[in-house]
């Protein structure tokens, strides 16, 4: 769904109308709403990739609640980091994983070695650069101190 389209047209009013002035007194219901509508949104473009949108969020909203509800800063630090790890992961996964394919291809050809890696033409998920680093970044540092 394009931000010129007919669709947007359409999808941005409800959208706006359900958040001010159906939920406006629920802030749980709220924040789902803005989920499941960004869920909506993402899909429209490329249902295909949703899963890892999905995925994504569930892994760095499950770090967040384990650093939120331990009080040990080792703790913390290991949710942080592994949060951490696992972003990156998917984003060099999906960003540059044919990249690597295409230059070991070609590298291993040079010295006359006969690979059969081929690239696996992973599709790019719209945005995963920006929704990744949001993730990362939140709202607080990513190692939290108390």
């Amino acid at each position: 769904m394009l931000f010129n389209s007919t669709g947007f047209a359409v999808f941005f009013p409800v959208m706006f109308i359900l958040y001010w002035f159906i939920t406006s007194k629920d802030l749980k219901f709220q924040n789902i709403l803005l989920l499941v509508s960004s869920y909506f949104f993402y899909a429209w473009a490329n249902w295909k990739i949703l899963p890892v949108l999905i995925l994504s969020t569930l892994i760095f909203y499950a770090a967040g609640l384990f650093i939120f509800r331990t009080n040990n800063q080792k703790i913390k630090n290991l949710y942080s980091i592994l949060g951490i790890i696992f972003g990156v992961a998917i984003l060099i996964y999906f960003k540059y994983m044919n990249f690597f394919i295409e230059f070991f291809h070609s590298l291993f050809e040079k010295f006359g070695i006969i690979t059969y890696l081929y690239s696996l033409h992973i599709i790019i998920p719209v945005g995963i650069s920006f929704y990744t680093f949001r993730l990362l970044v939140g709202k607080r540092p990513t190692i939290c101190r108390r």
